[in-house]
């Protein structure tokens, strides 16, 4: 069994720091730190690394890479002692998902002050549904088909050719046993990138337990495929943690990043939850430990990029539903033509409401004052509960960048393009971060530009939250090679890795000519804006996973918006922008 200890350090001066030496408009911009200095600056008190260790004797441990987190492999038996509580088996009869999970815990308070959070006691996967990209079946609506090739032309991606140098290295991460196969990324090269030599479709390297196994997985053909299908030549590696514990997972993969002095300069991650965190056994204080993880891995310049989820503005009610029931009394509006999940989102909203009725027949909704239930057979009813427009995390994390999802107007490549349909771009305003100065004055020129009537009811979100995502690119219909069969598939999640290439591909350009490579994106992101992204101007985030439609959301506008950020990749306009920087 797995637990890291995480202990409460100051990391004020790092977070400094990490701006910057991430900042072009910085004297110190490119002067990244190595670990052994952000060691320095994030150093835990002697009291506290006393504390724990005593708290610890006996049992075997590893002090982490930046000497505030130990990491503990033992048994079930010595968890159990250590925290005072009992460990059980938790399976999902669902998914067919395993986890350990916790009972109450107990920590000395001699301890407990120092200790910033703990990770593998509640931890959960993320639930199968909500992994991967949405496989998009023949038929009326089919996306145009999306390549290497179809990426290169419409996003002018030419002129720099890796070298294979080990001063690049682009890397994608995969979460809860998503798998690939040497033998996948050989045919898609041979179908979709011809011509190239062997070690241009062979991975450079592979880290993590079990990271290459047998079979190959939809999520991790789909990443490892495009990162290197636009960036042939260019090494690449593939991380996997597999241990079904997000949060967990989460930190071990950072810290691993920050103990290894090679680490790639650019991580394409696919994985997220669009939704309430408590929900995968992610709590406030894991959040922001992990959150200050990435304030490391900015300050040691290198690229994290994350899908910004596929639920479109992530709304959801709450519903506690109420089945063969009714509620009697006044009416305070009556919704024809509705879906159920309407209903009761309506109910929450609208002033006066105390419950709903659905008749699944009629599709006619009913929102009641406060009154009696009884028994009626076919219909649905329930009391209103919160409503939450979620945005994913931890693409959410204002120290990652988030990549949104585009398509093909008229899925005609060269037409141009717009928020996708077949699924919603996750987007949204973050509950947990506050808008970073960076971002606020994109914010206010988006809401100058929404007509106030478009926007969601103002409880179920917050306007000064850190918004997603900060970029787009194309997501639907990627030619995808799994177990030797040629999927469609679409997703933010092949927007991720194809807006991650460019960016290895301006590593590449930087490092040639002696510069250092981009590192923490945002500040330039936001500082260039339109001047090196296409404005996507229409579609909206009104669409779930299904898809289906939501009731709430944003719209594309002039500018930056939440739906797909400030837009797609002009390759050409990227790279002059970021080889002008020191």
């Amino acid at each position: 069994m797995t637990i890291v200890i995480a202990l409460k350090t100051d990391d004020t001066v790092l977070e400094a720091k990490a701006h910057s030496v991430s900042n072009p408009q910085s004297s110190e911009y490119g002067e990244h730190l190595t670990t052994k200095q952000i060691a320095d600056l994030v150093k835990p008190s002697n009291q506290a690394v006393s504390a724990v260790t005593a708290w610890l004797d006996g049992i075997s441990f590893e002090v982490g890479a930046t000497g505030d987190m130990f990491h503990l492999n033992t048994d079930v038996a010595t968890v159990e002692r250590l925290f005072q509580t009992r460990i059980h088996h938790v399976h999902n009869h669902l998914t067919k998902q395993n986890a350990l999970r916790a009972e109450d815990t107990t920590i000395p308070t001699s301890v407990a002050g120092h200790i910033a959070a703990v990770f593998g006691l509640y931890g959960l996967p993320l639930p199968s549904s909500s992994l991967g990209p949405i496989e998009m079946k023949a038929g009326a609506g089919m996306p145009a088909k999306v390549t290497p090739d179809v990426i290169e032309k419409v996003y002018n991606v030419s002129g720099v050719t890796p070298s294979g140098s080990l001063k690049n290295i682009q890397a994608v991460s995969e979460f809860q046993a998503q798998y690939m196969t040497q033998s996948d990324l050989t045919t898609f090269f041979s179908k979709y990138v011809p011509g190239k030599p062997t070690a241009d479709h062979e991975v450079y390297k592979y880290v993590g337990p079990h990271a290459k196994q047998p079979g190959s997985s939809l999520e991790a053909a789909l990443d490892i495929q495009y990162i290197m299908g636009v960036t042939p030549g260019l090494k690449s590696e593939f991380w996997l943690w597999p241990a079904m514990s997000f949060c967990l997972d989460l930190v071990k993969w950072t810290q691993a990043i920050l103990k290894d002095e090679q680490a790639p300069n650019v991580f394409s991650v696919s994985y997220g939850w669009q939704g309430n965190l408590t929900e995968v056994g992610c709590e406030g204080n894991d959040v922001q430990v992990v959150d200050a993880e990435f304030k490391k891995l900015a300050a040691k310049g290198i690229s994290i990029i994350f899908a910004s989820g596929d639920s479109g503005s992530g709304y959801t009610t709450g519903c506690r539903l109420q089945t063969n029931t009714e509620y009697v009394g006044d009416t305070v509006k009556t919704i024809h033509n509705a879906e159920l999940f309407q209903c009761c989102g309506n109910c929450t909203t609208a002033a006066g409401c105390g419950a709903w009725n659905y008749d699944g027949a009629t599709h006619e909704c009913t929102l009641k004052k406060k009154s009696l239930a009884r028994f009626r057979n076919g219909f649905d009813a329930g009391p209103p509960t919160e409503s939450r427009l979620w945005p994913s995390w931890p693409a959410s994390s204002p120290w990652v960048t988030a990549v949104g999802s585009t398509r093909f107007i008229d899925q005609t490549p060269g037409k141009g393009e717009q928020a996708t349909d077949q699924f919603g771009s996750g987007s949204g305003f973050s509950t947990m971060f506050k808008a970073p100065t960076w971002q606020q004055s994109a914010i206010g020129q988006y809401f100058k530009e929404e007509p106030k009537s478009k926007l969601p009811p103002q409880g179920l979100w917050p306007r000064n939250g850190r918004a997603t995502p900060d970029v787009a690119a194309l997501g639907e219909g990627f030619q995808v090679v799994v177990n030797g069969h040629v999927t469609t598939v679409g997703g933010t999640s092949a927007a991720t890795p194809t807006f991650a290439a460019t960016i290895s591909l301006i590593n590449e350009a930087r490092i040639k000519a002696g510069k250092k490579p981009l590192g923490y994106l945002n500040h330039w992101i936001y500082q260039e804006g339109n001047k090196i992204f296409r404005d996507v101007t229409v579609g909206s985030d009104r669409y779930g996973r299904g898809p289906f439609p939501l009731p709430y959301g944003f719209d594309c506008q002039k500018g930056w918006d939440p739906v797909t950020g400030w837009g797609t990749p002009d390759f050409p306009k990227m790279l002059a922008s970021a080889m002008k920087n020191q």
